[in-house]
């Protein structure tokens, strides 16, 4: 028996590769993420690794299919990926190449989470105009979250360093598991019926759909769209998205976030005080100029003033009575110098403390929350006022022209005519006979009167 010929490597390679496509097909195959690692060109590499057995599988997961993923994959995620076996020939290595990726026991899950989404979608919850707009500058933060939960801290550490004044209030619940649920739901609640929060976070750090899906609750979506006050959602990271989502009036991709975002209109009034404070430094500095300078003329004024007095008194210190009197007129001289230099300290000292309460009334200004509203009031009482009063003189107006015209057309009213004793000639066709020159004698017309008509014949026509 002759020896069979061997195969070349590539022959023997897609010889296997076609015979795993033909045994396994299509098939879905659940591991442990050991690796993942994604290229620039789009293309995810990772590695399956079975949690019972030594055993791992590599796998690929090409742009097209990648771009399609809804969660973010990490390594130690039990995952279930959907594709074909395949051998990679120019290596000779087994690999599984993927078209679909989900965590594992989760698809449910997220059908349920696609489902409640249309849902709520097709009922208005998620339109943007039933939702509130957020205060700019709350004074008081309430936070729905667990109190060992890192979220909380981050939120906490960013209102500190943001603006520390404003005062945080916790509603403690859980944000996972079986009793997660019903405990948003009360903290939520006590939040809505204690209404001390002028705004209010929802958040939590991140996890896999089922760690999220407390999130996801119908009641907890329509008790959200019932809350008094303005609500951030900050939950998991900026690719994961639950029904709370949604349904708040701003979503943050994480708890820092949301946090940062309840106060940023107290971080730009900071900065805005801080830009009025530099202003107001420019300010001051050139008054201090103005002023440094306008006292040193006087003091040069002054010195040349006492020189001359000092001459004068030298020139006048031989004359006796006469003398003192100049003398006595030079102090007086002196004393109004010395009046002048202290007004004019007193001036400068006056314009500093100006500017001093110009600064303090801009930063109250901009404390200020609440807007007086009463000369706003007057001024729509007093349009109220004005548009009742054109209201009723075009009333006025109306009923005195529709007087007129009844007035007119009860003048030409031809049963008021009639009532006199006049009668109306009638054609045949029933219309009135102005002219005595269309009749011809025999010819029959007739007479209306205001009780009654007649028929007539015309005997005599006269012109």
């Amino acid at each position: 028996m002759a020896q069979q010929a061997p195969f070349d490597v590539a022959d023997v390679l897609r010889s296997v590769k076609a015979e795993l496509l033909h045994q396994w097909g299509d098939i879905a195959v659940q591991g442990e993420l050991r690796s993942f690692k994604a290229y620039p060109s789009g293309h995810i590499y990772f590695d399956l690794r079975d949690r019972k057995e030594d055993a791992l599988l590599s796998c690929v997961l090409f742009r097209r299919d990648a771009q399609r993923l809804a969660f973010s994959p990490k390594i130690g995620d039990l995952v279930e990926v959907r594709g074909n076996l395949n051998v990679y020939e120019p290596r000779g290595q087994l690999n599984f190449i993927a078209r679909t990726m989900k965590p594992a026991g989760a698809g449910d899950l997220f059908a349920q989470f696609l489902a409640l989404k249309e849902k709520l979608a097709a009922q208005g919850l998620f339109a943007a105009e039933r939702k509130k707009k957020l205060p700019l500058y709350p004074s008081v933060i309430g936070i729905v979250t667990s109190p060992e939960a890192a979220a909380l801290r981050d939120a906490l550490r960013t209102l500190a360093l943001k603006a520390p004044w404003v005062k945080v209030i916790l509603y403690p619940t859980s944000v996972q598991g079986e009793a997660a649920e019903g405990e948003i739901l009360e903290a939520l609640q006590q939040a809505a019926e204690r209404r001390e929060a002028d705004v209010l976070l929802l958040i939590r750090g991140g996890g896999s759909i089922a760690d999220l899906w407390c999130f996801n609750s119908e009641k907890i979506a329509r008790r959200l769209a019932d809350m008094p006050m303005p609500v951030i959602s900050g939950i998991g990271h900026e690719v994961d998205f639950t029904i709370a989502d949604f349904v708040s009036d701003f979503r943050a991709a994480t708890p820092t976030a949301a946090a940062a975002q309840a106060v940023d209109g107290w971080v730009h009034a900071a900065l805005h005080v801080r830009e009025l404070g530099q202003r107001q430094k420019v300010l001051m500095q050139r008054a201090f100029e103005i002023s440094r300078m306008r006292l040193a003329k006087a003091n040069r004024l002054r010195f040349a003033l006492r020189a001359l007095l000092a001459q004068a008194r030298t020139r006048l210190a031989g004359i006796g009575d006469f003398r003192r009197l100049v003398f006595a007129f030079i102090d007086r001289l002196s004393q109004q110098l010395d009046n002048l230099q202290d007004a004019n300290t007193r001036a400068m000292q006056q314009r500093l403390e100006f500017l001093q309460n110009r600064v303090r009334i801009s930063q109250a200004r901009l404390v200020a929350r609440k807007p007086q509203a009463s000369a706003e009031k007057v001024r729509l009482l007093h349009a109220q006022e004005m548009l009742s009063q054109v209201a009723h003189h075009q009333l006025q107006m109306k009923k005195e022209r529709l007087e007129s015209l009844a007035a007119r057309l009860q003048a030409l009213d031809v049963a008021r005519v009639l009532r006199r004793g006049y009668c109306l000639a009638l054609d045949a066709e029933g219309k009135p006979i102005a002219d005595a020159g269309s009749l011809v004698v025999e010819q029959e017309i007739g007479l209306l009167f205001s009780n009654g008509s007649a028929r007539a014949e015309i005997k005599q026509i006269e012109h």
